[in-house]
């Protein structure tokens, strides 16, 4: 890793079956932002990824940090996720999460790695 990059702050996301929850985490742990918003109930995978990068978004700019920041962004849903593809396969809170390639979506939406 790059020694700049060493404490660089984290995104995560948590997409919850009613709630979409993010926030912007510095070094020590200290969280430098917070930002939650309504998970769609939708079953488009396209809907939910533009709620997740809305929600992540507000978090980015409450910690004025831009994404470009980042190393990766931190990702967690409940269900049956292929953790070697990021496939979610199942999940029993979001019906947008069948079968979707949340990693790939997400990474591409946001530029940097997903995990």
């Amino acid at each position: 890793m790059d020694k700049n990059r060493e404490h660089s702050p984290v995104l995560t996301v948590d997409i919850g079956g009613t709630k979409i929850a993010s926030a912007v985490i510095g070094w020590g742990g200290v969280i430098l932002a917070k930002a939650r918003g309504a998970t769609p109930e939708s079953t488009d995978e396209v809907d939910l990824v533009d709620a997740v990068e809305r929600v992540a978004r507000q978090a980015l700019v409450q910690a004025d940090v831009d994404l470009a920041a980042m190393d990766a962004v931190g990702v967690s849903c409940a269900g049956i996720i292929n953790t070697s593809t990021g496939v979610v396969v199942y999940s029993p809170n979001v019906d947008a999460l069948r079968r979707t390639p949340l990693r790939m979506l997400l990474s591409q939406r946001f530029g940097v790695a997903v995990e």
